[in-house]
């Protein structure tokens, strides 16, 4: 399986209900992913620099920022083309990272009022993290909000 890729023909299909729970809307959820990867290229870049890095992925989940987001980039087509444009940039920096990977970053992950993460995280675990763990939950978010599911 490859999440970014699934995430990213999933977004790019389009046809998505409004979510029953309140939660974020299928363009929220691409935005917040897409948002959340410039993130992450950033911060990559710091550590190829060497320079200090953190990384915090509370910017990326406000409604605000995300309503804001989603303009910036026309709804849902846009969006899904801004996730394909960061995921190849971080594949990228990823393969340059070679023994980098293993810098500690001081690093928060928040999912909602979840902390996932805490704390100095090697890099090279952070990116892993966000592509299996992170994209693939927001995958299975869009998932559940395709109009043609039950």
């Amino acid at each position: 399986m490859d999440a970014y890729a699934d995430f990213i023909e999933e977004a790019g299909r389009g046809s998505f209900r409004a979510p029953a729970d309140g939660g974020w809307t299928a363009e929220q959820i691409v935005a917040h992913v897409a948002s959340t990867n410039e993130q992450l290229i950033a911060t990559t870049e710091a550590v190829l620099a060497g320079h200090d890095a953190s990384f915090d992925n509370r910017e990326a989940t406000g409604d605000r920022q995300l309503r804001a987001y989603v303009a910036s980039y026309g709804g849902l087509r846009g969006l899904a083309d801004r996730v394909a444009i960061t995921v190849a940039v971080l594949r990228d920096l990823t393969g340059q990272l070679g023994p980098l990977e293993d810098t500690p970053v001081p690093t928060r992950i928040q999912e909602g009022d979840r902390v996932m993460l805490d704390g100095p995280t090697p890099w090279g675990r952070v990116l892993q993290i966000n592509e299996v763990q992170h994209t693939g939950g927001h995958l299975e978010q869009l998932r559940a909000l395709r109009e043609d599911e039950p």
